[in-house]
Formats: structure tokens, C-alpha cells, sequence
């Protein structure tokens, strides 16, 4: 009698507190003897007087305990495997646990929703449990749930995610065999969630298949959350944008900068403890960002890495003048690479370790920026060379002059107007009379793709005026340039370094310009717009009316069927080729679009 005395209380207590959220009608019978279920509460959209406004049913199990005084967040309460198997088989319940105060007969409320996964999860468990001591003892398997305080949430909040996350777990939908599914995408969701509590609260994984059917797969819980972005770095006297990658867990966090200055936090109630470690940078730029936030960082000012975190060290990690010194060699190698190079500072520079790239840098300001030789083996060089600079895998094409009577020895970029206006190349012209071309038109496609700092507006410019005073005088010079382009656009499609293709381009079209009658060349210069884009219609027609006039020619056949995505005629023109026109053809760059048709 006792026990019904209690279970009655807390049933009232539970529906006055239904009754007074609103929008809910309790039905839970006191003295029920149903197995499993004790009642239900009705959800309503509006008016509960309104049958029209009826949305949802949920089942209800209501306990009732006696005790001296409240559990604070949470307690826990054991369920027998035939009331979990018969939640199960009916789509779940809200189990409630109502703590009657024996002083004055208050009523606390703990509750446990308990959907499909969770509860296959639960029930698997207790099968799978060896039971010789339960059965000798003739005891029922039970499993002891875990269950929140309800003043946490209303009852109306908590009753609505419980009934929307129950029509996503169906009982027959849980028991379905994924195996045989290919899911489109994923979705988590969860009954609440608080911000405080991301890594406690339970989250329900389901699989989407065609943008609308959802499966539910798992029971599961946040261990990481990540986010990768260009975010603002802030200090009270600075800010810069910088890619971060932010991930936190329960009791800690890691900030990525640039891929390169790792931060790891770890949270405790005592203290917080921090690590700072600079990994090797994919690029110079990278290394600058990560050097300048970590100069900010050792200044124990307030730091703020985008809206999420804010830092600031307890003490110097670090020397500044080491930090200084690493800037200001950043700071001068940008601005000769960049502005006297042209060569981008975000260039890959390989995997190197921070040490070695320091030491590159180094070198490369000794002796570019400084001219200094004494370390080098161009102490005693002589005579004038090309040199591979390489700073870690950036390689720059420079030239060497030695020293003269009335100048020092000279390391100069290669691409500059000194260099065009004072070296050039030969070539023998159709008579066999050496003739003087630009410097940048001799170049071996294997340098071109090594070369980093590839000019194209001193490549253009040489070679413009280069054709101004020789175009009409030898077309033996044409044809060497054309072949130049042709291993421009080679290097490009092994390397995708625009300005490689920038450089055949802007030649090819103005070959085309000042000399109308080279027809064919407009084929190589349709291949690098090809590279780029889509052809026009009307560069088609262009096409299609090279198409009528060398249909005979099986090479320029063969050309222009590839770059009107023709590929039966194309295979075909090339089927009809002999084995040397193939193998001429393999090393030119039309044979790279037409693998690709």
C-alpha cells in the first residue's frame, strides 16, 4: 500500500506540472497495472480543448522513491530486460523517477527518454550477459539508466524532441540490415543539446539515402569538433588574417595556424596547461603568419584567434630577439622573391624541416640579396653562367657575370631587363647564318619546368620586339618560336603553372596578329585557350574553317578533331598515322588533350 501511496504522489505531481506548462494532457491512470507503461502524455499544437491540435503521443513509465534529500543533477534507476524489450517493441518511452522528500513531501523529477538505439544497444548487452548466477538466483537481467533532473528543461521542450526523435527510429527501421545501403550523407541529431555540454549529451547517427529517407544507425557521442577557416587573429594593437584549424574536445583544445604553429591546450581544474610547437611549413608565407602570431603570443598581450578562443601566455616562451630575427629574414627574402623574382610567396617549398629552411633563407640573403660569394663556389667563377638556385624545392634560374675591370661579380635574375638587353641566344637561320634571338626562346622545356620565377611580361616583350625587327626578314626564326611555345604548353600541363601557359598564349596571338597567314599556328593557340576554358561558337567556326581547308593534311586533321571533342574522328586520324608520325606526335602538347577526351 505504501508503494502505491508513493507511485500515486508522483503520478499527481507529474501531471499537475503537464497541466501547468500547458499545451499537454496527461493520461496516466494512478494504480495502472499494464505491463511496462503506466499512461501517456498528449501534445498539442494549441488548445488541448481542440482536437485538431492533438500532434503527438507519448508513452510514459512513472516511479516513485522515497528519500532524505534530493539527488542534485542526476541518479540512477534499474530496468528489468522484459520492460526494455517492450519499450522497444513499442518505439520507446520516457521513463520518470519522482523523489519524494520525506520531510515534506516535495517532489523531484529525474527522466530518461529511451528511443529504439538506445535501447537494442541496452537489451543486446543483457543477453549477451552471463547469467548462471541470475538464473540460480531466479533473478530477472536489469540494467541500471542513468536519468537527468527535469528542471534542466521544460517538460513540454523535453516531451516534444522526445516524440520528433521517435519518428526517426521506427523499430523496424533500427533492426534493418545496413550493410546492403549506400548512404548519400549523414545526419546527427540529438533529444537536447546545451552549450555547455556538447561532449555529454548523446546524439543519434543516421544514414540519408535519396536527399528524404533516413535510417537510424547508431547511438554516439561527440569526442572532437573541428573548424578550418581564414579567421582573424586579433590583439589590442594588431590584427591579420590567417588560416586556423580549431578542434575542441571535453577537456582541451588545439589551434593550427598556417599548418605550422601548433597550439594544444588542456583543461583541468587546477590549472590549464600549454604547448606551443612550429611544424614544418608548406610555404615561406605560412611561416611568416605563424612567426608573427607567435611574436604576438610571446608578448603575453591578449590574443584572439578569431570569435572562439582567446589567449595570452603567463610568461616569454621564447628569446624576441630570436623572433626578430626570423621576421626580419622573412621580411627581406619576400620582398626580393617576390617583387624582384615574381615569385609567389605561397610557393610549396617542399617538406623540410624548420631548421633547414631557416638555413636556406639564410643563404639565399647572403648570397643573393647580399652578393656575397665567399661561401660558394662562384668565388672563382670566371665566366658567365645560368645557375638552378634552389631555396628548399623553390628553384630560381639566375645569371652569373663575373667580375670585370670596372664592376664586382654579379648574380642577377634571369628574367630582368639587363639580362634581355645584354645576352641572347643563336639559331641558324634557312641560309645557315647564325641569328641572335632572345634569351628566354632557347630555353629547354626541363628548365622551364624547374624555374620558378618565369617571367611572362619580360618573356612577351623580348620576344615582340624580337619579331618586329626580324619577322619580315626570316621565317626560320618563326618556327623557332612557335616550337617555343609548344614546349611552354608541355611544361605547363606537367606542372599547371599558369604562367607557363600565359607565356604561349600571349606569343601565339601575337604571331597570329602580325602575321595573318600563319593559319596553322592558330591551332596551338586554340589548345591553350582549350586549357582554360571552353571554346566559343564562334571560335569553333574559326576552327571548323581550318577543318575545310586541310582536311587532306592528316596531322592538322588529327588536331582540330581534338579540339572539337571529336573523339571517333580523332581516333581514327590517328589509327591512320605511321608509327614515326605517332611517335612525333606523343611529345607534342595536342596528344595531352586527346588522353583527356
Amino acid at each position: 500500500m505504501e508503494n502505491r501511496r508513493i507511485e500515486a504522489l508522483a503520478v499527481k505531481n507529474l501531471e499537475i506540472l503537464a497541466l501547468l506548462e500547458g499545451r499537454l494532457d496527461p493520461k496516466i491512470p494512478t494504480g495502472d497495472k499494464d505491463p511496462s507503461f503506466d499512461g501517456e502524455i498528449m501534445i498539442y499544437d494549441g488548445s488541448i480543448e481542440n482536437k485538431k491540435n492533438l500532434r503527438e503521443k507519448v508513452p510514459v513509465q512513472v516511479k516513485g522513491t522515497k528519500v532524505k534529500n534530493f539527488n542534485k543533477k542526476s541518479r540512477s534507476f534499474s530496468v528489468k530486460l522484459t520492460d526494455l524489450q517492450n519499450y522497444f517493441r513499442f518505439n520507446g518511452v520516457v521513463l520518470f523517477v519522482g523523489e519524494i522528500r520525506k520531510s515534506d513531501k516535495k517532489v523531484k523529477f529525474f527522466y530518461k527518454e529511451l528511443l529504439p538505439l538506445e535501447l537494442t544497444r541496452i537489451i543486446k548487452e543483457l543477453e549477451s550477459r552471463n547469467t548462471d548466477q541470475e538464473n540460480l538466483e531466479g533473478k530477472e537481467r536489469e540494467k541500471t539508466i542513468k536519468l537527468r533532473q527535469l528542471s534542466d528543461i521544460t517538460l513540454n521542450r523535453m516531451l516534444r524532441n522526445f516524440a520528433r526523435e521517435k519518428k526517426r527510429q521506427p523499430a523496424d527501421r533500427v533492426n534493418a540490415e545496413k550493410s546492403k545501403f549506400n548512404f548519400e550523407n549523414y545526419q546527427l541529431t540529438t533529444l537536447a543539446l546545451e552549450s555547455d555540454n556538447l561532449f555529454d549529451a548523446q546524439f543519434f547517427l543516421h544514414g540519408i539515402l535519396d536527399n528524404t529517407v533516413t535510417l537510424p544507425l547508431s547511438q554516439c557521442k561527440i569526442i572532437e569538433v573541428g573548424f578550418h577557416q581564414d579567421d582573424y587573429f586579433k590583439t589590442p594593437n594588431d590584427k591579420m588574417k590567417a588560416n586556423m584549424s580549431i578542434s575542441y574536445k571535453k577537456n582541451a583544445f588545439t589551434i593550427l595556424i598556417e599548418n605550422t604553429l601548433h597550439i594544444d591546450c588542456s583543461l583541468t581544474n587546477k590549472k590549464n596547461n600549454l604547448s606551443l610547437e612550429l611544424r614544418r611549413p608548406k610555404n615561406l608565407k605560412e611561416l611568416k603568419i605563424a612567426f608573427s602570431i607567435l611574436k604576438h603570443l610571446n608578448s603575453m598581450v591578449k590574443c584572439n584567434f578569431g570569435e572562439r578562443i582567446i589567449l595570452s601566455l603567463p610568461n616569454k616562451l621564447y628569446s624576441d630577439s630570436g623572433l626578430d630575427n626570423v621576421l626580419d629574414l622573412l621580411n627581406i627574402v619576400e620582398e626580393y622573391l617576390v617583387d624582384d623574382l615574381k615569385v609567389p610567396f605561397d610557393t610549396p617549398i617542399g617538406d623540410y624541416s624548420l631548421e633547414t629552411v631557416l638555413r636556406g633563407l639564410t643563404f639565399f640573403r647572403d648570397v643573393y640579396i647580399k652578393q656575397d660569394f665567399s661561401k660558394t663556389k662562384l668565388k672563382n667563377q670566371a665566366k658567365p653562367i645560368l645557375i638552378d638556385f634552389k631555396l628548399c624545392d623553390i628553384t630560381v634560374l639566375l645569371a652569373y657575370r663575373p667580375a670585370t675591370k670596372d664592376l664586382p661579380q654579379r648574380l642577377t635574375n634571369f628574367y630582368s631587363s639587363a639580362i634581355a638587353e645584354s645576352i641572347s641566344a643563336t639559331i641558324p637561320n634557312k641560309d645557315g647564318a647564325d641569328v641572335s634571338i632572345p634569351p628566354y626562346i632557347g630555353l629547354e622545356q626541363s628548365t622551364l619546368e624547374r624555374s620558378a620565377n618565369v617571367d611572362v611580361k619580360m618573356t612577351v616583350s623580348s620576344t615582340a620586339t624580337f619579331l618586329d625587327e626580324n619577322l619580315d626578314k626570316d621565317l626560320g626564326t618563326l618556327e623557332t618560336i612557335h616550337a617555343q611555345c609548344l614546349k611552354f604548353i608541355n611544361a605547363f600541363d606537367n606542372t599547371h603553372r599558369d604562367e607557363l601557359l600565359e607565356c604561349a598564349t600571349e606569343i601565339l596571338s601575337m604571331i597570329i596578329n602580325k602575321n595573318p597567314e600563319a593559319e596553322l599556328i592558330k591551332i596551338n593557340f586554340y589548345q591553350c585557350v582549350k586549357r582554360k576554358r571552353k571554346l566559343t561558337d564562334e571560335e569553333k567556326n574559326e576552327i571548323y574553317e581550318l577543318k575545310n581547308k586541310y582536311y587532306s593534311n592528316l596531322e592538322c586533321l588529327f588536331c582540330i578533331s581534338v579540339l572539337l571533342d571529336n573523339k571517333g574522328e580523332s581516333d581514327y586520324c590517328f589509327a591512320q598515322m605511321s608509327d614515326e608520325m605517332k611517335d612525333d606526335l606523343f611529345k607534342l602538347p595536342i596528344f595531352t588533350l586527346y588522353k583527356n577526351l
